[in-house]
């Protein structure tokens, strides 16, 4: 049988077209991975150094966090939006994939990061902690904050949705070293 360029050319469009099809699909099922109603924000170091978060900001969210979640793609994440500025703790208890937590204060400042924190699939867990008050906790995908070349005062870009609710405060007595006197 002999193929016309017609032939050709509808292959051609088919092939396209499933490729379409399959891009489509893979970027679907990433953005199933996310909790239903979640908004997501853009949280930036820089120009080129940006994820998209999904805004945790209810209690329920917040609790749940990425627990259960089987993969998080690159440039993905979750920001905690904490009520207060707070020693925010946090543990990868059913969590299913290697974590970066970064804890960031009122001004957007990273405050303390854990470069890598593994899963945990049964307690007791370990509890990562920052040494400073936090308002905000991004988690993302391990390896970025190493990446990204975060430190320690870098500040982070990113603006809430009007509408989110659990919005640190702005007192800034809450700001400070953690006590050492052993009392949370």
């Amino acid at each position: 049988m002999v193929e016309t360029a017609f032939d050709r050319g509808r292959r051609k469009c088919f092939n396209l077209l499933m490729a379409a099809a399959l891009v489509a699909m893979f970027h679907s099922s990433a953005e199933s991975a996310s909790l239903p109603g979640l908004p997501v924000v853009q949280v930036c170091k820089d120009r080129s150094h940006c994820i998209a978060a999904e805004i945790a900001a209810t209690p329920e969210a917040r609790l749940r966090g990425l627990m259960f979640r089987e993969n998080l793609p690159e440039g993905r994440g979750m920001l905690f939006v904490c009520p207060q500025s707070d020693y925010w703790d946090f543990w990868m208890k059913n969590t299913k994939m290697p974590l970066d937590i970064i804890w960031l204060d009122q001004a957007r400042r990273v405050v303390h990061i854990v470069d890598g924190a593994r899963p945990c699939a049964r307690g007791p867990c370990r509890t990562y902690t920052s040494e400073e008050r936090a308002a905000y906790v991004l988690e993302s995908v391990s390896g970025m904050s190493k990446k990204w070349q975060l430190n320690i005062g870098d500040q982070l870009i990113f603006e809430l949705p009007a509408d989110v609710a659990g919005r640190p405060d702005d007192n800034d007595a809450n700001r400070g070293r953690r006590p050492r006197d052993g009392v949370d």
